[in-house]
């Protein structure tokens, strides 16, 4: 039963994170367990003030997974993340905000409106940036300075090529905002 549940969620983990779709995730209740690592997995995260961020596995005996040991490390230190899986603890919206676990806070009436109004303003800009910041920002905690910036140079030459980067240049020109075509994903 695990494997196949992990079977599932890693390959979408996998897709959230090298995506060119901005995820905001909106949090209105409990999250723990795989649906706390697709929480995370998201380029946004916004919830309710009642919302609750769990650590469950080791009252289940069980390790972490949903590639919590990646992702919450990144948003909020490797000893916070340490103390939440070994203290098997549970973090209010606040205390979730305040550790970088959260983006936002929301009265929850509000909470699916502002949720489209991040995924909305972010998912404006070129599909090729948007891709390509998630990946140089994910490889960023793993490579040496050197290999960041020649990992950021192929990823700029390539874009630097696309109708994308056309629309960027003539947009600066002519003073207004750019128009991107979006992507075969959106």
């Amino acid at each position: 039963m695990v494997q196949e549940m992990t079977d599932t969620l890693h390959p979408l983990l996998l897709r959230i994170r090298t995506s060119d779709t901005v995820f905001v995730c909106a949090i209105n209740g409990s999250a723990a367990g795989g649906g706390l690592g697709l929480a995370l997995s998201a380029d946004y995260r916004v919830s309710d003030p009642d919302a609750k961020l769990a650590s469950a596995f080791f009252s289940l005996g069980l390790s972490p997974d949903g590639g919590m040991t990646w992702l919450l490390p990144r948003l909020v230190g490797n000893q916070a993340a340490k103390s939440f899986f070994f203290n098997s603890e549970t973090w209010s919206a606040e205390q979730a905000l305040e550790k970088g676990a959260l983006d936002e806070v929301i009265d929850g009436e509000e909470l699916v409106k502002r949720a489209v109004e991040v995924a909305r303003e972010w998912g404006h800009w070129s599909a090729n940036s948007r891709r390509g910041t998630k990946q140089l920002l994910d490889a960023s905690t793993s490579t040496f300075f050197e290999t960041q910036l020649q990992f950021e140079q192929a990823l700029m030459i390539a874009s630097s090529q696309t109708s994308d980067f056309v629309e960027g240049v003539r947009a600066f020109k002519e003073k207004r905002e750019p128009s991107f075509v979006a992507s075969e994903e959106e």
